[in-house]
């Protein structure tokens, strides 16, 4: 397909950065246009055709919103990604009202590149399928009646005034059934456990068959008093909004239909889904969805595949404040004080702590420690205190993890950053694993522990264990093991060194226990293997 791209920010280094990774990941325009401003932008559109915009968003003269909302009006099928520097909650809800297919925020991980982008991708293919004929187009109109109105549902769970949302459902013919004033209302989120999804050996792009099926099995079960459609932010998951005149109706009608739901999904597909409900209200809003959200986020104590309700979730008292452990962390980060550092952060947010408070115990810890990070360190670099406070407003980020010790882990390795003065993103602890894999590769033959490695890029050894095993498949130990073995190898077939100069030159003082690894590893003894190689 012939498409063009246009690449809007102020600095030309980030335009050509984005180029060469748009390249590397090995997405092709025919046309790619570059602009320093807005203005520019507007003035590159009307010359030529730009089916892709990627776009800053504070520029002078004419924004980046400004630019959308311009360029929208001519086409609504233009594909905006936004790449910004600041995380606001403003700028992304009113990316979202605009149709902006995704918010991303700098610096960009690849993978995550690579997703935006073939969802981009992917919206241009159904466009132009949807144009190719007249059964096609009548498909498009259906799809794009559909497609509206999701983005009407999904601007309306992120309005945070009122008279905004009453506005959302006053111009919407589809949404007029909320009869907005009249109903009480609750939000669930509908989430896929992709893990229960890889298990069945599917594509990604199954999803989509996925969430028909939800929809269907809801609209079936729902006696229409329940909306439902996709979230536009993630692929995995849907939004329902349940509405009524009672209270207790709504609650029992939404329980049976999400437990018939995960029933029937589970039975016929092998699918797990996770399901949380915001409380019931005369406001339909970003408050409700919102409560969904912390309430879908219980998954985090319990698991997988159930459902949860806001209403249902402890409220933090007094007396579980952890006062005494927030003192004890700033003295010891004070003192550089690593080992009480790690144990003070475990205890803080140990099972059973969690698992009694609710997962917002969490974001509550999270900003007390991030807050003596800033106020008890004396920490002079201005970027790096920035980095602080960007991980206050970085909770979503750290939430996403799969356990409760990656949380824990996480939680020591921003400590652990900022007592040695330097403050890394979540992205820069791959960089991390990176260099240390070189590291390891130039001195493999050393005597090299964790300890030294997480202490050498200014990680716990815990955090760096789990980190380094997530991106390279493998644990620190197995890796040095392979690298050396690999050496052993190369000696055994291209030298006459002893078995013990083989050990001592790849680092294994023991030759007896090099002897026994070698043979565990491959199966034959080093003997047998110089044999058979040479």
């Amino acid at each position: 397909m012939s498409l063009g791209l246009m690449i809007v920010d102020d600095e030309e280094l980030i335009r050509q950065g984005i180029r060469a990774r748009l390249d590397h990941l090995g997405f092709k325009f025919d046309d790619i246009a570059e602009a320093d401003d807005g203005e520019s932008a507007l003035k590159l559109y009307e010359k030529g055709k730009y089916h892709v915009i990627i776009t800053d968003i504070k520029m002078t003269s004419v924004s980046g919103l400004q630019l959308i909302r311009g360029i929208k009006e001519q086409d609504e099928n233009v594909q905006f990604v936004i790449v910004s520097g600041y995380d606001d909650f403003v700028y992304a809800e009113e990316a979202i009202r605009l149709g902006v297919t995704a918010y991303l925020l700098k610096p960009i991980a690849n993978d995550k590149l690579q997703e935006v982008m073939d969802r981009v991708f992917d919206n241009i293919a159904k466009a132009r399928r949807a144009q190719s004929d007249d059964v096609k187009a009548a498909l498009s109109n259906r799809e794009n009646e559909e497609l509206k109105f999701e983005q009407k549902i999904n601007e309306l769970l992120n309005t945070e005034n009122e008279n905004d949302a009453r506005e959302i459902i006053r111009t919407s013919d589809s949404l007029m059934r909320l009869r907005f004033g009249s109903w009480l209302y609750c939000v669930g989120i509908i989430s896929i456990d992709m893990d229960s999804y890889r298990e069945k050996n599917m594509e990604f792009k199954d999803v989509n068959l996925i969430r028909f099926v939800i929809k269907n099995i809801t609209g079936e079960l729902s006696e229409n008093q329940c909306i439902i459609a996709n979230n536009l932010s993630d692929n995995k998951q849907l939004y329902t909004i349940f509405f009524g005149s009672d209270k207790t109706a709504i609650r029992i009608r939404s329980e049976q239909l999400f437990e018939k739901l995960q029933s029937t999904l589970w039975k016929y597909a092998g699918m797990g889904v996770t399901i949380g409900v915001s409380a019931i209200s005369e406001k339909l809003c970003a408050d409700r969805l919102q409560e969904a959200k912390e309430a879908f986020l219980q998954r985090i104590i319990h698991g997988n595949g159930n459902l949860f309700y806001f209403d249902d979730i402890p409220v933090l008292g007094a007396e579980e404040f952890p006062t005494s452990e927030l003192a004890l962390l700033k003295r010891y980060t004070q003192a550089h004080d690593v080992g009480n550092v790690e144990a003070i952060i475990n205890s803080m947010l140990s099972d059973e702590k969690v698992l009694k408070n609710n997962v917002n115990y969490i974001g509550v810890v999270w900003i007390q420690v991030l807050n003596i990070l800033l106020h008890s360190l004396s920490i002079s670099d201005n970027d790096k205190a920035r980095q602080i406070e960007h991980e206050m407003y970085n909770f979503s980020k750290i939430i996403k993890t799969g356990s409760l010790e990656e949380i824990r882990q996480r939680f020591v390795g921003v400590v652990l950053d900022a007592m040695k003065g330097e403050v890394v993103p979540e992205s820069d602890s791959d960089s991390k694993i990176i260099l240390a894999q070189k590291y390891i590769e130039e001195h493999y033959n050393e005597d090299i522990s964790v300890s030294d490695l997480a202490e050498k890029f200014y990680m716990s050894p815990n955090y760096f264990s789990t980190v380094f095993k997530k991106q390279t498949g493998e644990s620190t130990i197995s890796y040095m093991n392979r690298l050396r073995l690999e050496r052993a190898k190369k000696e055994l077939a291209e030298t006459d060194r002893s078995i013990a100069e083989i050990a001592e030159l790849i680092g294994y003082n023991d030759s007896h226990y090099f002897f026994k690894l070698f043979k565990k590893e491959t199966g034959i003894t080093p003997l047998q293997y110089r044999r058979n190689k040479q």
